[in-house]
């Protein structure tokens, strides 16, 4: 499970206009290492240390359900995507994510726990997206 969404500036700076839809189809990479995701992060941030493990490849999420009301919260529960390493993906550890939309990055997190890949043996990454009011 991921940690909390970091959102960008470009997605704040639009936030009037972001809806559930503008997350359909938008496009989940991992990445390595010890940085802490932050609002100021840009694409360029999460491709210099994007995981390479073998056999992976970014993954598009579709299904996202709509906001529920919680009290003064609202949440969204994401797809899930499945990373399948190859039989020989060498040493890497994921410790988060980042989600884009075309050329533009529209938030990040750090996972929950980290996940040491493992030779041929797929691991899934699931997204629970919250705003609070207060």
């Amino acid at each position: 499970m991921a940690g909390d969404l970091v959102p960008s500036v470009e997605l704040l700076s639009n936030l009037e206009e972001i809806r559930l839809s503008d997350l359909e189809g938008s496009v989940m990479g991992l990445f390595e290492g010890s940085h802490v995701p932050n609002i100021a992060d840009v694409l360029a941030t999460y491709t210099g240390i994007e995981t390479t493990f073998g056999g992976y490849t970014r993954q598009t999420l579709v299904g996202w359900t709509p906001s529920n009301m919680t009290g003064l919260a609202a949440y969204t529960l994401g797809p899930y995507a499945i990373f399948t390493p190859s039989i020989t993906p060498g040493a890497h550890t994921v410790t988060g994510y980042f989600l884009i939309q075309g050329t533009r990055l529209i938030g990040c997190g750090r996972l929950a726990g980290a996940i040491t890949v493992a030779p041929s043996t797929p691991f899934a990454v699931a997204l629970m997206e919250s705003l609070e009011n207060g």
